[in-house]
């Protein structure tokens, strides 16, 4: 996502991809995601489409959570963790390293339309304008993914910065 990350922009992405690249480019948010996704289970895609209405100053509760996470059929979401689970039982080099390139890359672009989807779904609330400002949106957003995916902790904090700083509005507004 990190070289994908210096050509966000350039070829008609969607608002969301171009600020998922930006967000994961941030030193920090890679290890974050991962720990997210590996050790607690939890939707890196589904992270990144909250954190961006958060960074709206849009409140997330855990129902909407729910929501978004239903705007993606359950075979494509299967696919995506199978084509993940294949790649990294592969090793580094030889054949089977080509193959596990070849497997990151059909990660990454089921990851892309899982955003456009996750994207689409956002409409609704991305049509208003946030009305309780980005740090109270992502304290909140913090609560209601802990509450979601029944963590006792989540530690994701140079993720939550960096969607802080990163717009979450498309160019020109």
């Amino acid at each position: 996502m990190r070289q994908q990350a210096r050509n966000a922009g350039t070829t008609g992405e969607g608002v969301l991809w171009r600020f998922a690249l930006a967000v994961y480019a941030e030193p920090g948010v890679k290890a974050e995601c991962l720990h997210f996704q590996d050790r607690q289970k939890g939707d890196v895609c589904l992270l990144l489409a909250a954190l961006f209405l958060a960074a709206r100053g849009i409140g997330v509760e855990p129902g909407a959570l729910g929501r978004l996470e239903r705007a993606v059929p359950w075979p494509a979401r299967l696919h995506l963790r199978l084509a993940r689970g294949l790649r990294k039982r592969l090793p580094r080099d030889g054949g089977a390293g080509r193959l596990r390139k070849a497997l990151l890359a059909h990660e990454l672009s089921l990851e892309r339309a899982r955003l456009a989807r996750l994207e689409a779904a956002l409409a609704p609330e991305c049509a208003g304008r946030g009305d309780i400002g980005p740090d109270t949106a992502l304290r909140l957003l913090a609560d209601s993914l802990a509450d979601f995916y029944r963590l006792d902790r989540l530690h994701l904090p140079a993720t939550f910065a960096a969607a802080g700083r990163i717009r979450a509005r498309p160019r020109g507004r």
